[in-house]
């Protein structure tokens, strides 16, 4: 049910935007990333339930198998998270980049990206300049927009929500130094202090997500044999 509904919500939400942007940009569309996670969800939830209403070997297995092999894909990326930490650090940078310079083509992705730097309390990838790579930011004479030179009213230290006070924060013209203003820590260095000051806790939830998969690959093998047992009386 869980899977129906976020596949649904997805559905609706990737029509009320309309396609005409086609699939160039699926990696940075939340949409469609949440619309994979229900995918899979529904696909697990409806072969292990109805495998196991219906005692059916087949689905079962398969919903054993499935899940095995996403543990074992998620084994996998975190060892070499861990193993190669600077490689990783530097493909996030370079796709929170991208991210970047999509931010006014897709208010999914802009409410995720002031999300996040409300959150962590950041700006930008490595600091607030990077916001210079968006069109609608970047600090050149050519461009015309009143968000020149700016930031996205996210990275303010203001807790009342002001959609100007990033203007001009970046330009001659700024009243004020921008560390007065804004957060000038980088999104990427936030994010992963965050998770070094929880380590405990984000390897308790990871362990605690990885021994209940491993539980359920179990019981859908035991109740395969069970089954067969069943059967060759």
């Amino acid at each position: 049910l869980i899977g129906c509904f976020i596949v649904g919500v997805s559905i609706y939400a990737r029509t009320e935007k309309g396609f005409q942007d086609g699939f160039a940009s699926l990696a940075y569309d939340p949409v469609m990333i949440l619309l994979v996670v229900g995918v899979v969800i529904f696909i697990l939830g409806f072969s292990g339930c109805v495998g196991a209403l219906r005692e059916n070997i087949c689905l079962l297995r398969f919903f054993g198998i499935f899940l095995g092999l996403i543990l074992l894909a998620e084994g996998t990326v975190a060892v070499l998270i861990f193993v190669y930490q600077s490689q990783v650090q530097a493909f996030v940078a370079g796709q929170l980049r991208g991210a970047i310079k999509k931010y006014r083509d897709d208010a999914d992705l802009q409410n995720l990206i002031d999300f996040v730097q409300r959150q962590f309390r950041c700006c930008g990838v490595t600091g607030y300049k990077d916001w210079n790579e968006n069109i609608y930011f970047n600090c050149s004479q050519s461009n015309p927009s009143r968000e020149a030179c700016g930031v996205p009213f996210s990275c303010c230290r203001n807790s009342t929500i002001n959609t100007q006070c990033g203007y001009d924060v970046g330009g001659p013209a700024a009243s004020s130094s921008a560390v007065d203003r804004i957060y000038t820590t980088g999104c990427v260095i936030s994010v992963v202090a965050f998770l070094q000051d929880n380590l405990y806790v984000v390897a308790g939830v990871a362990i605690g997500i990885g021994v209940t998969q491993l539980l359920a690959i179990m019981c859908s093998f035991r109740l395969i044999n069970d089954i067969q047992r069943q059967m060759n009386k």
